[in-house]
């Protein structure tokens, strides 16, 4: 019930702010070249025969958790983002843009 307390408005640190800001565009972004490449190829899936391209998606997967937990534990001490489950999903979609955007302005 901490996003109803009186006083200060929660804030991001600017590095976290700018990465969560970049993280959040770059999710859009990806989303639609995705649908303007299925536009214009008529393909909805791909397949490569390179199992070695796991290891990027691993690593973007991992990076773009981590950059969740530092945003959600700024903003919420105390508090566990496994605690709520779609959480990260709010996160991920812009949740919390307008807080990021207020610490990167600041």
């Amino acid at each position: 019930m901490d996003e109803f307390r009186i006083g200060r408005p929660p804030r991001l640190s600017r590095p976290v702010a700018v990465a969560y800001l970049t993280l959040v565009g770059l999710m859009y972004g990806s989303c639609a070249a995705g649908v303007v490449l299925a536009l214009l190829t008529g393909r909805t899936s791909w397949r490569t025969g390179n199992p070695w391209l796991a290891l990027p998606v691993l690593g973007v997967i991992a990076l773009v958790w981590t950059v969740l937990v530092l945003v959600d534990s700024q903003l919420h001490p105390g508090r566990s983002l496994a605690s709520r489950p779609l959480r990260p999903l709010v996160l991920l979609y812009g949740g919390e843009v307008p807080t990021a955007w207020r610490s990167v302005r600041r």
